[in-house]
């Protein structure tokens, strides 16, 4: 394909439930502003969580202000909600994550006489997390240019299960910025290796470093759970000869070339192979569909088997590149987004005033959970300097000093 700058002059809203840290879903959306930046393409963020160091990320490497919606909660009419007011009209594209939609758009959408190309994405198929659901299933069938799924269980579990199949559906699985395809291949010595995990990696990895040193191999514990946060970008796999991961980690490593062994809170099918390719590729590449493994052998399976796993990787990467390759996958969607008309579609008014009650009903969750958050934040900062403070004293109350000037201690207190 000819990446020229084919989406020159468009604006493209791209909207995620937070923007607030650096997790998998939230830098899927940076990812693409970027590559829809090389495309010619001006992107827009917006979402309801905003209080954190990737917002502050996007504002400078974009150099915009990521916009936000409030809703007085007081308000007893929607003239009263004091909520951002945006224009419909000047965006060509809408990319809603987790269905989240202005309130001042969806206000729009019967006015307006040229309507922005809508594409949602659902990025999780776990029936227990419904804000990654087609939550507005009526809209989203009336309006979606175009409707992307994440992995096949996504499709099948989250997707079809409320939508159905009659949807104009596309594959987004989790591809990776272009930057990684351009990576040289990998020495073939294992040498030093990274443990990426945005929340909390298992056990089983956390007690696999002993081993692992004892043959001579550095190994890296990424994230904010070991105070090591990172932006995991190409320069960073370059670093490393195997990770151990899962999710958009994956697609990281199939599209670069760099080996990764499959390890989560679920379990993990270890180094990907022809035989549990298929497999990990339709879980999304989460660990699940994999039975747990004790640290002993989980170490044993890196030193022995990262030769083999190299080689699929390096015989497969081609492939890979043309399915999870970030700059190929958007300029076949957008390229075909730019062909089609947009849709017009009018509702009554009784349901858009609903879509206002359900989008407020999503502010107040995720700015809810902003504020718990923060407030946890905050509880966790104080302790860790009360505990400095107490360390502090006692090493006070131990010192030579404090034992040497106790008899001075004892007469001032006499005296007074």
């Amino acid at each position: 394909m000819n990446s020229q700058k084919f989406l020159d002059g468009k604006k493209i809203l791209i909207t995620s439930y937070s923007y607030a840290s650096f997790g998998g879903a939230e830098l899927n959306s940076v990812e693409l502003a970027e590559q829809l930046v090389q495309f010619g393409a001006q992107p827009y963020f917006f979402s309801y969580d905003i209080d954190g160091p990737l917002a502050k990320y996007i504002n400078e490497k974009f150099s915009t202000e990521v916009l936000t919606d409030n809703a007085y909660y007081l308000a007893e009419s929607e003239e009263e909600l004091k909520n951002t007011q945006l224009n419909i009209g000047d965006y060509d594209y809408i990319w809603v994550g987790a269905n989240t939609i202005p309130l001042s758009i969806i206000k729009q959408i019967n006015s307006s006489n040229d309507l922005p190309k809508f594409i949602f994405i659902h990025m999780s198929p776990l029936i227990a997390f419904p804000l990654d659901a087609p939550l507005l299933p009526e809209l989203e069938k009336k309006i979606a240019s175009k409707i992307l799924s994440i992995g096949e269980k996504t499709t099948t579990d989250c997707i079809y299960r409320i939508l159905g199949e009659d949807i104009p559906l596309e594959k987004w699985y989790n591809p990776a910025p272009r930057e990684f395809k351009l990576l040289k291949k990998r020495s073939g010595k294992l040498k030093k290796i990274a443990v990426i995990s945005s929340n909390y990696p298992s056990d089983e990895i956390l007690n696999i470093k002993d081993e692992i040193v004892k043959h001579g191999i550095e190994i890296d514990y990424i994230g904010k759970f070991n105070d090591n946060l990172q932006i995991v970008d190409a320069k960073f796999y370059d670093k490393y000869d195997l990770i151990i991961g899962i999710g958009k980690n994956a697609k990281y490593s199939l599209v670069s070339g760099v080996p990764i062994y499959v390890y989560g809170r679920f379990g993990g099918g270890g180094y990907l192979n022809k035989n549990n390719y298929d497999t990990n590729n339709e879980m999304n590449f989460s660990g699940r569909g994999f039975s747990k493994k004790p640290p002993g052998e989980i170490a044993n399976e890196i030193i022995t088997s990262y030769q083999r796993s190299l080689e699929f990787h390096e015989k497969n990467r081609d492939k890979f590149i043309q399915e999870f390759s970030l700059d190929v996958v958007a300029e076949r969607l957008f390229r075909e987004l730019e062909i089609e008309k947009p849709k017009k579609t009018e509702f009554s008014n009784e349901y858009i005033n609903w879509l206002v009650s359900m989008q407020i009903n999503i502010i107040q969750r995720l700015q809810t959970t902003s504020a718990v958050r923060n407030a946890e934040s905050k509880v966790r900062n104080l302790e860790v300097i009360l505990s400095a403070r107490n360390i502090e004293l006692f090493d006070i109350y131990h010192s030579k000093s404090w034992k040497i000037t106790k008899p001075l201690r004892a007469i001032k207190k006499i005296i007074k």
